[in-house]
């Protein structure tokens, strides 16, 4: 690494220690602060230095991102006018619609545990922000079924703990397939409440549309990565991860151009936690920062601009994103059967107010996408 990235890393960082709750009992008074219960048991030490909580994903998860992906931002590869803008729109439309509860649904699991992540989940809820989880009633938490057309279902069987991004694979992966997963091997029910509830926080963040923090154009955290650690610590017994499996969580870092990005936030819930040991320079680096257990302060501000309040405002900012798609289609001289495969797939992406539409302008993207 050069020295101008290195210093822009410190530039970035430097002001993040401060910032960020060092102890449990800081931990704990801030939800306490926000109306929850003390937390009391000790910041999480699961795996030493090493612990990071990797998403690893099923082949068929995966390959259902990557192609729902590569169907919307692609379009099976036609020639599109102007890219920078097409991705910015759809960087808003892959969020979950803001004019709509978020319907979420369990696949297997008790009431207990369903419980457990209802009230983690929660604290993306704000005042200020119309993002609401429905997730039935607290004494009867909703079951999917083959006839519901939920936005979030999950399921604590499959291997991994992982949540898709949005709406990101929502013409691709079947409506009754998990969207998100906590891993079958992990003991969910006797985690303690501080790592339990990060873990649910994070994967929340997906589903609802945020990606991760250490991806951010703006942070430069990636560049302070010593690489071959990385890879020597993840490829072995118990993670056999391979190396470009790793490279997509570590190393791929978002397009300022493609997407929305705020400042970097070095407190953000989104933010993976980079041990020291995997750092060059170790403690020195910039970049050791202590790991965050709350959501933060811009992650909720990011939030209240996806989901405003009012209603009406959310909803005008994705038709204005989804005008734009239809701008930039107009203006790339597409034949008609490629013009009208491409107005079913952002129509797949509209965001009505009645789901059952919704749903079907899916399917029906799903089905057009699926014939390229």
């Amino acid at each position: 690494m050069n020295a101008h990235h290195r210093t822009k890393a410190t530039l970035v960082v430097a002001l993040c220690w401060a910032m960020v709750p060092a102890s449990a009992q800081e931990v704990a008074a801030t939800e306490a602060g926000q109306g929850g219960a003390p937390v009391v048991d000790s910041p999480p030490t699961e795996g030493g230095d090493a612990y990071i909580g990797l998403e690893v994903m099923p082949p068929d998860v995966r390959e259902d991102i990557d192609q729902g992906r590569a169907n919307l931002l692609l379009l099976g590869g036609v020639e599109i006018s102007d890219r920078s803008k097409y991705y910015s729109a759809m960087d808003i439309l892959l969020k979950l619609d803001s004019n709509r509860s978020v319907l979420v649904c369990f696949l297997d699991g008790d009431q207990s545990i369903r419980r457990r992540v209802a009230d983690a989940a929660r604290a993306w809820e704000t005042p200020k922000a119309s993002l609401h989880f429905d997730f039935g009633t607290m004494t009867d938490l909703r079951s999917c079924t083959s006839d519901l057309r939920s936005d979030i279902r999950i399921s604590f069987k499959g291997p991994g703990t992982w949540s898709l991004v949005g709406k990101e694979a929502a013409i691709k992966r079947k409506p009754d397939a998990a969207t998100m997963n906590f891993d079958k091997d992990t003991p969910w029910r006797t985690m303690g409440s501080i790592r339990f509830k990060q873990v649910v926080q994070h994967e929340f963040g997906h589903a609802i549309g945020l990606y991760h923090e250490h991806q951010n154009p703006r942070g430069r955290c990636i560049e302070e990565l010593d690489w071959p650690k990385v890879v020597a610590l993840y490829s072995q017994a118990p993670y056999n991860l391979s190396e470009s499996y790793l490279k997509t969580n570590f190393l791929h870092q978002l397009d300022n151009k493609k997407v929305v990005s705020s400042q970097f936030d070095c407190k953000s819930i989104m933010l993976y936690f980079l041990p020291a040991s995997l750092l060059i320079g170790n403690e020195a680096s910039p970049c050791w920062l202590p790991e965050t257990f709350v959501i933060s302060e811009l992650d909720l501000e990011a939030i209240e601009k996806f989901f405003p309040k009012k209603i009406a405002q959310g909803a005008a900012s994705r038709l204005k994103a989804y005008a734009t798609l239809g701008k930039i289609l107009d203006a790339s001289q597409l034949s008609p059967d490629q013009r009208r495969i491409g107005d079913i797939a952002i129509g797949g992406l509209y965001p009505f107010a009645e789901r059952e539409i919704a749903e079907r302008y899916k399917d029906a993207a799903r089905e057009a996408l699926a014939s390229q």
